[in-house]
């Protein structure tokens, strides 16, 4: 129970690290903002409304790869998250990009995605953060010994579903999603090296 509280606990600051500068950096503006343009493989996966249902679904894999590791994978996952978010917050500080919603035609959309576009500006886009982090999620759940090779195949098939949704919604470009995975990947790999080291299982 303890464990799990201090897992709680912990997962209620990391989220206020992500949001908080997030929603800041949607109203601060230091320079100019680049407009991203869609690419062909972008235009070819077209928008789709209901990838927002896997968009959201996000928040669960985060969760998900949050608490059900053991205490080492969860340690590298904390610092990890927290390091990824840092430096996509920089990064959109120094080049904040955004990319259009113009050509996307509202009409017959869900609620949620209604939603998501009252309230989360097109901005914040290179690189997707929330591919960064599903891709960390991805890789906490794979490096646990306490699934199976089917259950992990199942969550990087989840991961897949979500890095297609930020595309098919008009979130993000294909360049934000290549960037977010790499920034993810190199800070899980620099943090497995030094920082878990500090708190052995």
């Amino acid at each position: 129970m303890k464990e799990l509280l201090r897992r709680l606990y912990s997962g209620a600051i990391l989220v206020i690290w992500i949001i908080l500068p997030y929603a800041l950096l949607q109203a601060i503006e230091i320079r100019e903002v680049w407009w991203l343009e869609q690419t062909l493989f972008d235009r070819w996966i077209g928008i789709h409304f209901n990838a927002v249902w896997v968009y959201f679904s996000f928040y669960f894999l985060l969760a998900f790869a949050g608490l059900a590791p053991e205490r080492r994978v969860y340690l590298q996952y904390l610092y990890a998250v927290g390091w990824t978010t840092m430096a996509a917050h920089m990064i959109f500080l120094m080049i904040p990009s955004g990319l259009s919603r113009d050509a996307i035609e509202m009409q017959g959309a869900p609620q949620l995605y209604q939603w998501l576009v009252e309230y989360d500006k097109p901005r914040n886009v290179f690189p997707s953060l929330h591919v960064a982090l599903s891709v960390l999620a991805g890789m906490a759940l794979q490096r646990s010994c306490r699934f199976s090779s089917f259950v992990k195949v199942l969550v990087w098939a989840w991961v897949s579903g979500i890095v297609w949704s930020t595309v098919a919604l008009g979130q993000h470009v294909i360049y934000d999603g290549i960037l977010g995975a790499l920034i993810a990947v190199v800070t899980w790999w620099v943090v497995g090296r030094y920082a878990t080291s500090l708190h052995p299982e």
